[in-house]
């Protein structure tokens, strides 16, 4: 299952549809990329869902789209990753007070 995080603008959705694919070929074009609030959100999502098995999902999710050949959803996958260790990165590091 493509993680549904990645919403209506996504090289993926629930369902496994491309935008617009579910509807036809009058209405596929080339999928918008993901604005950089919405990569953060779901790097968020991923990791507060799956925890310490975040980069496993991740790893899934891209092993999926490369058999699928879907490269903008790799790419989408990849930023994502970036991100989830970023928020990880910070979660460890302690807060300091001021």
């Amino acid at each position: 299952m493509v993680h549904s995080c990645l919403g209506r603008r996504s090289v993926l959705c629930d369902g496994e549809h491309r935008n617009g694919a579910a509807l036809g070929p009058l209405l596929e074009e080339p999928p918008l990329p993901l604005s950089d609030w919405e990569l953060w959100a779901c790097a968020n999502h991923v990791l507060a869902v799956h925890g310490h098995d975040a980069p496993r999902h991740v790893a899934e999710q891209i092993g999926t789209l490369a058999l699928a050949g879907d490269q903008e959803g790799i790419r989408a996958w990849q930023e994502i990753a970036r991100r989830i260790a970023d928020l990880a990165d910070l979660k460890d590091t302690p807060a300091s007070r001021h």
